[in-house]
Parts: structure tokens; C-alpha cells; sequence
């Protein structure tokens, strides 16, 4: 069996972009928002209901969500930030404690609008840019995280 979410980060009111997405990306469970107008996704009129939408607050964000948040899916421990708490437009060093301290699998943070993915000391740091104001490879980006049996994963980019 596999668990499919999507990963979104930095979309900054391109409802018009978010809304393309989500209607190509159809098969997917969960909806990760690593901030950065998170309330976009209320915005394009999508029902959600039979999926599992986790959101943190970026430096945009005047809404009320939590700045860090820990969830598991399928036995993989993830730490969603948006990044801007930790300072990762200039190092991941704070990140990377954070994630070691909690003891996640994987890391996602957005902030910088440019994509990143590294593997340090068994833990998966991501970004997956900006679906909005990209910054890296002139792109919009996006990811899909693929959960197989026995803990296994992937995560893809996707550009729009």
C-alpha cells in the first residue's frame, strides 16, 4: 500500500497555480502547508474532507497555526517549519538541532523559496521551493512524499 502527500510551501495567493495542482493531484491523503499563506488552500474552494491538511505558520501568516509541528505518518516522523525561526536562508545548523532533538526522519521547511534535498546524519532535510515566487531553477515547485510498506519513502519535485 502507498501513502501519497503533497507538499506545499510559499504559495503567497497564487490560488490560480494551488488550484491546478490540486486538481491534477488527485490520489493523495494528506496535504502538508509549510507556510506562507497557508490559507490559500481554503481560497481555491477545494473540499477537503477526505483529506488530512497539516499546516504551520510562516512569517506571512497573520492566521493563527502553530510554528513547528511533529506528525507521523505511516511510522515516518516528520517536523514541519517554515523555516524563518530557525534562519535557514543562511545555514540549517538550527534546523538541523531542532530535527536531531525531536528525533524526525524528515525535516520540510520552506522560507527560501529554493528547493533543498539533503540527507545528514539519517535525517531528510526539504524544501520544496516556492509554488508562488520561485528563486531556484526558474521554476514553481512542489513535491509529492510517497510512504511505502516497512517505513519506506520517497520524495519527488514536481514543477509547474
Amino acid at each position: 500500500m502507498l501513502t501519497k502527500a503533497l507538499i506545499l510551501s510559499d504559495t503567497h495567493r497564487d490560488i490560480k497555480t494551488l488550484s491546478k495542482i490540486l486538481e491534477k493531484e488527485k490520489n493523495y491523503k494528506y496535504i502538508l502547508h509549510l507556510g506562507d499563506h497557508h490559507t490559500d488552500l481554503e481560497e481555491t474552494g477545494f473540499d477537503f474532507d477526505d483529506k488530512i491538511v497539516y499546516k504551520v505558520r510562516g512569517n506571512c501568516d497573520f492566521e493563527y497555526e502553530e510554528d513547528d509541528r511533529i506528525i507521523i505518518i505511516d511510522g515516518i516522523k516528520i517536523f514541519m517549519t517554515h523555516g524563518h525561526m530557525y534562519s535557514v536562508k543562511t545555514s540549517i545548523s538550527s534546523l538541523t538541532y531542532k530535527a536531531e532533538e525531536v528525533g524526525a526522519d524528515i525535516a520540510l521547511f520552506g522560507h527560501t523559496h529554493i528547493a533543498y534535498n539533503k540527507m545528514f546524519k539519517g535525517i531528510r532535510y526539504f524544501n520544496p521551493g516556492s509554488l508562488s515566487r520561485f528563486r531556484s531553477y526558474g521554476k514553481k515547485r512542489y513535491a509529492s512524499l510517497i510512504i511505502k510498506d516497512n517505513r519506506q519513502y520517497s520524495i519527488i519535485t514536481n514543477e509547474v
